[in-house]
């Protein structure tokens, strides 16, 4: 995700960012993002899941897969 995107938190599903030294998922939400088609604005439904690895770098993941818990889609 570029860092001037612009998206709208719709549901915080996990947060975790206050613990101390969180691993694994940290945040897990709903957003949607605007997207310009065909002179038509329209809103994408996504999920944004921040992933912190046992080295303690941070990862960000977009998807639109519902359906996957965010600990499989960080393992990936």
């Amino acid at each position: 995700m570029k860092t001037n995107a612009v998206f709208h938190v719709t549901k915080v599903i996990i947060d975790n960012s206050k613990k101390k030294n969180p691993t694994s998922v940290i945040k897990e939400e709903n957003n949607t993002v605007g997207l310009k088609e065909n002179s038509e604005e329209q809103r994408l439904k996504l999920r944004r899941i921040v992933f912190r690895a046992v080295d303690g770098k941070d990862y960000v993941f977009i998807r639109n897969n519902f359906m996957l818990e965010a600990t499989e889609i960080g393992t990936f």
